[in-house]
């Protein structure tokens, strides 16, 4: 991945806490990731100085573009690229491993596998799910929620009941396997 590139995740595509976690989207022909290069980005400002922010995104809430990330125990958002970021969703006792708003809807996974979907303007009220295992990804793709960690993949169905378990649709037979992210392709 390099200049031109639309999309660019994780070093080798890995997400843990041993490796570097990056999201980057728009390159306009600049390349981050050759080192030596050396080219004047565009005016950026420090929106906080929290260190253990991963996943951070844009979404869209039909007014105008904002910022969630994750980071330990909540789902955390700004209005804007000036102001800095406050926590929207924080389940007490838990550790959050990812998530993001799309939307007016957020969507959030904790460490022991439950998954959140609530609202943006009354979080206190999120639709839980657990997942039978331990996800470590949620994301959206072929119009779908999913979910991936280890040697398995769901597709969570968020119009079942709160509370519904949820197993996972495919399992590799592969030991040591380890899914990080889903893909869409052509024909796929």
């Amino acid at each position: 991945e390099g200049a031109g590139s639309l999309y660019q995740e994780g070093q080798l595509g890995h997400f843990d806490n041993n490796t570097p976690n990056f999201g980057f989207y728009d390159s306009d022909s600049i390349d981050p990731f050759t080192p030596g290069q050396l080219q004047l980005l565009r005016a950026m400002n420090l929106l906080d100085d929290q260190t253990s922010f991963k996943r951070i995104s844009t979404y869209n809430d039909g007014s105008a573009y904002r910022l969630s990330a994750i980071s330990g125990a909540s789902l955390w958002t700004s209005p804007d690229d000036s102001t800095a970021f406050t926590a929207l969703h924080s389940p007490s006792g838990k550790s959050m491993v990812d998530g993001f708003i799309s939307g007016s809807t957020f969507y959030d996974l904790a460490s022991d596998g439950t998954l959140y979907k609530g609202l943006v303007s009354s979080p206190g009220s999120a639709t839980t799910w657990p997942l039978g295992g331990a996800p470590t990804r949620l994301l959206f793709g072929k119009g779908r929620l999913w979910a991936c960690g280890g040697p398995d993949i769901w597709q969570p169905d968020t119009t079942s009941a709160g509370g519904t378990a949820q197993d996972p649709i495919f399992t590799s037979l592969s030991d040591g396997w380890q899914y990080t992210c889903v893909a869409e392709g052509p024909g796929a």
